[in-house]
């Protein structure tokens, strides 16, 4: 294959400036190179690639860019069908394409070979939306799901999509194939292959049509069915198995003290944040500053209860597709902020239930701001009929506390760090909308207060 020119992958990498998965949009590129390359179809036009690239800061990003030469200059080949039933077609056969870094194995997983075909002539079309990674549906049955950043090491979002698969969780797509980089004994997961999940949108949408057309009791029936659903996620996480990243471990009071230490300092962290900005809210927040301080720290002092198993991590209305009137659940890789060593480790299931909580109050709070004429209290009601049904899907499995004082505590220590989060978030990305996570927090410290 021709190199690529260095001034190509500029001018492509200046014109993706614009997109989510780039994430040097305010650094000045200094230098690009390719790190690893091979050709996938049509005499390679279609060209797999993974691009090194330093800015003029010192700083280095490796992106995965799969392009297209066309001529003068290259472009997105995800955009291009070829590229898409390519990379399905080598799954399906098993292929291995050697790198001058290593190899790039592509493979179906042993649970669902010979279910499905190669790509063949099928439909192919790149999901929309903001995406930090690239989805593209291939054929009525596909999503190829494809890591602009990929990470060395194991990919979290394919050993939980084959933990739950060989569990029976049914409410989450399955795994069907994979593409790996190796490279000196080290794997790095590139793309992953799952069923395509087709429906009605997402729970995100769904609410927010609910709640602008008054029904807002239809919904907290839907939260009650969602609870069922996350019980049952958690149970299929939980359960005892020889692996021991899934082995479930009994929370110690040694973990209560982390936790609480660790959301303390994000009291701190948020609250400065908030004020070094200059919002509005910054003074009342700063005046609740002791109050949230003492929450967090109450966890301290809790009975340890329940157990840390792996989780979602970063469970809300948005990552919930309908179908068929149920849900699945989509995008297990965590909070995008947190370190993979985090996003890894075991925590209590009530991290999820924390974050579903915190999204029934956004979708209540974005629907009015949008003018409808919401019930007071929708996101109270659907978050008691969500937490309802998901403890008494858990009843007796030991997986979160029995004792109501201890489940509530850890609750509202785990709530409280994710409004921290989103209040960081919202200070970052969307300023206008700070005011929706820190109104809850200050309506947590006047309630501890």
């Amino acid at each position: 294959m021709t190199p690529l020119a260095e001034p190509l992958l500029r001018t492509f990498l200046e014109e993706s400036r614009s997109t989510q998965w780039f994430t040097g949009k305010d650094r000045a590129i200094a230098a690009v190179r390719v790190a690893a390359e091979v050709g996938l179809a049509d005499a390679g036009a279609v060209r797999w690639t993974l691009l090194d690239v330093v800015y003029d800061d010192g700083g280095r990003e490796t992106y995965q860019a799969p392009l297209v030469v066309d001529g003068a200059r290259v472009r997105d080949a995800l955009d291009d069908p070829r590229c898409a039933r390519a990379l399905v077609d080598g799954m399906c056969g098993g292929r291995r394409l050697p790198t001058a870094s290593g190899v790039l194995m592509l493979a179906v997983e042993p649970a669902f070979a010979g279910t499905f075909a190669g790509a063949g002539a099928a439909a192919v079309a790149r999901m929309g939306g903001p995406q930090s990674n690239t989805s593209v549906r291939v054929g009525d049955a596909l999503l190829l799901k494809v890591y602009r950043k990929p990470e060395p090491g194991v990919s979290i979002e394919r050993e939980i999509a084959a933990h739950l698969t060989a569990q029976g969780y049914d409410n989450a797509p399955h795994l069907y194939g994979t593409a790996t980089l190796a490279t000196d004994g080290a794997e790095t997961s590139m793309a992953l292959l799952f069923e395509y999940v087709a429906g009605g949108g997402d729970l995100w949408t769904h609410a927010l049509r609910m709640l602008q057309g008054g029904a807002g009791t239809s919904l907290v029936e839907d939260a009650a069915l969602f609870g069922r659903r996350v019980g049952e996620l958690h149970r299929a996480l939980g359960t005892a198995t020889d692996d021991l990243a899934f082995r479930p471990t009994p929370v110690t009071a040694a973990d209560h003290a982390a936790w609480a230490a660790a959301i303390a300092g994000e009291v701190d962290l948020t609250i400065d944040s908030a004020v070094r900005a200059g919002r509005d809210l910054a003074p009342a927040l700063a005046a609740a500053r002791d109050a949230l301080r003492a929450r967090a720290w109450a966890l301290a002092a809790a009975a340890p209860a329940g157990m840390k198993t792996r989780i979602h991590g970063d469970l809300h209305l948005g990552q919930v597709l309908l179908r068929d009137g149920d849900f699945v659940i989509l995008d297990f890789e965590g909070e995008p902020a947190r370190s993979k060593e985090e996003r890894r480790g075991k925590y209590s299931p009530l991290r999820d239930v924390a974050g579903v909580l915190r999204s029934f109050a956004y979708a209540e709070a974005v629907a009015r701001r949008g003018g409808a004429g919401v019930a007071p209290g929708f996101g109270r009601r659907a978050a008691a009929a969500f937490v309802d049904a998901y403890r008494d899907t858990l009843a007796g499995t030991s997986l979160v506390p029995e004792p109501d004082d201890v489940f509530t505590t850890l609750l509202s220590a785990l709530e409280l760090q994710k409004a921290l989060y989103e209040v960081r978030y919202e200070l970052q990305s969307r300023p206008d909308w700070v005011a929706i996570p820190a109104s809850r927090l200050l309506e947590m410290a006047a309630a501890h207060t």
